[in-house]
């Protein structure tokens, strides 16, 4: 699934999502909830399509202005990303109802919406768009997806090449990555503190300037 960032939730947001944690028929014994956020500065297609309703020499001068400020910001200060959730269930067992795995999608779906954060199902030609960028391809290409060929094969470019240095990974050698994990993890989670763990996004001057992924959990 889907979904944008939800800044803050409140106690009876935490209560639903502990419904639907704690149910067996939503999630059996060895399940997982999986929650991957990406932040990139690439926000090139919200700027095109706010332009394209600037109508009138002025409004579009004001238009073109606006989005190289915008533009700007993104990429050179890093107060402006495009932010998105990756939500994924996993079921052990390779033998899963097809039926049974759309009601749990269908159930967190509507838990999300409870406490609202709006989700969409996300299909393979997406998740591939999402993944090969991390990877390195460039954001504004994609090739279609081929029904032929395994999924997982078809994520790195044909170019792709990685190196392993003593404090990064160098990926196509015009990427850096850093990996970093809490070194003391809380006693237990709180929604409305999840802003606060996720890098203080809304905040002024304590924003993640570089392009980042964050992974968590259950």
């Amino acid at each position: 699934m889907l979904a944008c960032r939800l800044a803050e939730a409140s106690v009876l947001a935490q209560n639903e999502i502990a419904k639907f944690l704690k149910s067996d028929e939503n999630l059996p014994a060895e399940s997982s909830l999986q929650v991957l956020m990406l932040g990139s500065n690439n926000i090139e297609h919200f700027l095109s399509n706010w332009q394209s309703y600037r109508k009138g020499e002025i409004f579009i001068e004001l238009a073109n202005k606006r989005t190289e400020f915008l533009r700007n910001q993104a990429q050179k200060s890093g107060s402006i990303k495009d932010v998105v959730l990756l939500i994924s269930v996993t079921i052990p067992n390779v033998n899963a109802n097809i039926d049974d795995m759309i009601r749990r999608r269908d159930a967190l779906k509507d838990t999300f919406r409870s406490i609202g954060l709006s989700t969409e199902n996300v299909d393979a030609q997406q998740l591939l768009k999402f993944l090969r960028v991390i990877f390195g391809w460039p954001e504004e290409e994609h090739l279609n997806i081929n029904e032929y060929e395994i999924l997982s094969e078809q994520i790195l470019s044909g170019d792709f090449s990685l190196f392993e240095n003593d404090d990064f990974v160098n990926v196509n050698d015009d990427q850096i990555f850093i990996s970093l994990e809490a070194r003391k993890r809380p006693a237990e989670s709180k929604l409305s503190a999840m802003d606060l763990f996720l890098g203080n996004e809304m905040r002024s001057d304590e924003y993640i300037k570089s392009n980042f992924l964050i992974h968590f959990g259950l």
